[in-house]
């Protein structure tokens, strides 16, 4: 676990916050513990009536404490729910960064929505446990030396009682920690698959209506419900139960500290302000003591988080290779075999074919033939150890990344914007500016459609032919060499279809066009059918 820390959290970033974070936490610990003492001899003073000018001097030391005090918890809690967010954050983006260069095959295994709840709890509790832990585990060593030091001086009697309930918390310890860590790894699992099922239920929410499959979808819910309340009713009866033996422990060591304490005063050997020093250093003990008992059993739960982060970290990213392209001029399919893993079926067995700078392609077949898969392949994003070649270099050795920032441009079928207006999100993309000049312009900005009305819009505000046409601009702004078009014209209307035929017939001259459709319309501008 402490490997696993120190390779994905870094402080450098926030170096000055952590540092004062720490300072806040050790001042704050200390001066509950002084201020508990000075209450103690004040109580003493009280009950002396010896000087007042003292009394009066120790109210204003314990008026001044007490504003030292909130100040510092304060800036304590301030900074310490601000950090860890940022932390939290800064861990869980890390990981989403390594998914983003993983193979898109081993990303699909999970499900988004479960995927992300459970990078969100993970990486919260786990910052959670570090800052609430980094401080304490060695403070409250020196804490409880002090804190006994003085009970061995006010009186023996009672410290022997302290030391004596010690083994008793450490055997409740180890008798509890690894049934409940077998509990918080069920219950996390099954609240992940919960929070799913509601995702479910939201984004499905058309289908659920088309369908008017209420109460089946009510049912699927309420079984994953069941399952996960289950197991959540298991953990919880065991924590709470293993709670309660702490508090019977707590509550018997109290009673007797009171009866001890009570002859003690009676005896004259402690004072009233010592016992209730004593008193509040006992709470304070059977805090420390909890702690550590609880940071033990932290530490097995906390590693369930560890596990499932690093069990995302370890998947291996996808090879990517080093060479650049300064241009593409041909693409080459040459004898490419490919076949899903855990699938049976092959989808390409030695096929060829080749694309050139200068023309447009129309692939065309039925489905599950493979057009996407082959696309897939041709940029990269399904791994292939040969078979695709890209101006003679096999795939494997180019820097597929750069080139499909820099070079490729690909409309998908499913249109998928990030939620950001419209104007934001397509004019992240361009360096075509040269591009966007007669037809191509008037493609955009017409009568009839003018794309700069939409750009304060969102994207769920625009309708399927809208939104089409916006991601065209997106990628034409790019000016990319090789662009690659998925059913472009699906929510196209007749006239916007033809003037973009028009414009794939103006710009092609500098690009490698590959359209998948089952479009006919698009035979009368191909250079070459591709038949899968």
């Amino acid at each position: 676990m402490i490997k696993f820390l120190k390779e994905h959290i870094s402080l450098k970033e926030k170096k000055v916050e952590v540092i004062v974070f720490l300072c806040l936490s050790i001042l704050t610990m200390s001066i509950d513990v002084v201020i508990t003492y000075l209450n103690g001899n004040f109580i003493d003073l009280i009950i002396d009536k010896d000087n007042v000018g003292v009394l009066l001097s120790y109210s204003g030391i314990l008026i001044l404490g007490y504003i030292v005090s909130i100040v510092l918890n304060y800036g304590y809690q301030s900074l310490s729910l601000i950090l860890r967010e940022e932390l939290s954050f800064s861990l869980s983006s890390k990981l989403i960064k390594h998914i983003h260069r993983v193979s898109i095959l081993k990303i699909k295994k999970y499900e988004p929505s479960y995927l992300t709840q459970r990078i969100y709890s993970d990486s919260s509790d786990i910052i959670n446990f570090v800052l609430d832990n980094v401080v304490m585990i060695f403070a409250n060593v020196f804490i409880g030396g002090v804190v006994l030091a003085y009970v061995v001086s006010a009186n023996t009697k009672i410290f022997i009682v302290f030391v004596c309930f010690l083994p008793i918390y450490i055997i409740v310890y180890f008798f509890s920690r690894n049934r409940l860590v077998r509990k918080t790894k069920e219950v996390r699992e099954a609240q992940n698959i919960f929070f799913q099922k509601i995702y479910e239920q939201i984004s499905l929410t058309e289908n659920i209506k088309t369908e008017a499959s209420f109460f089946e979808y009510d049912d699927y819910l309420k079984k994953s419900y069941q399952k996960y309340i289950k197991s959540f009713s298991k953990y919880t009866k065991l924590n709470t139960g293993i709670k309660s033996l702490e508090n019977f422990l707590s509550y018997g060591f109290y009673a007797m500290l009171l009866v001890l304490g009570t002859v003690e005063i009676v005896k004259g050997n402690l004072t009233i302000g010592n016992f209730t020093i004593i008193n509040a250093y006992f709470t304070k003990m059977l805090g420390i003591i909890t702690y550590y008992l609880e940071v033990g059993k932290g530490i097995k739960q906390i590693e369930v988080s560890v596990n499932r982060m690093k069990e995302l970290f370890d998947l291996p990213r996808e090879h990517n290779g080093n060479i650049l392209l300064e241009h593409i001029y041909n693409i080459e399919v040459r004898d490419l075999v490919y076949q899903y893993p855990d699938n049976d079926h092959i989808i390409f067995k030695d096929f060829n074919c080749s694309f050139e700078k200068g023309n447009i392609y129309v692939i065309r077949g039925s489905n599950g033939k493979g057009k996407s898969t082959l696309l897939k392949t041709v940029i990269g994003i399904l791994e292939t150890e040969r078979g695709i070649y890209i101006n003679g270099y096999n795939i494997c050795e180019l820097d597929m990344y750069t080139i499909r920032k820099e070079q490729i441009s690909v409309l998908r079928q499913k249109i998928e914007f990030p939620y950001d207006t419209i104007g934001n999100l397509v004019r992240k993309n361009g360096n075509g500016k040269k591009l966007f000049e007669g037809r191509v312009r008037e493609l955009f900005f017409n009568r009839d459609f003018n794309l700069e009305k939409y750009f304060l819009s969102y994207p769920d505000e625009l309708s399927g032919g809208e939104l089409q046409k916006a991601y065209l601009y997106k990628i034409l702004k790019k000016d990319g060499e090789v662009l690659i078009l998925d059913e472009p014209t699906s929510a196209l209307d007749e006239q916007t279809t033809m003037n973009f035929f028009g414009v794939l017939e103006e710009i092609k001259k500098e690009k490698i066009i590959i359209v998948i459709t089952h479009d006919p319309k698009f035979e009368k501008i191909a250079d070459e059918i591709i038949q899968l």
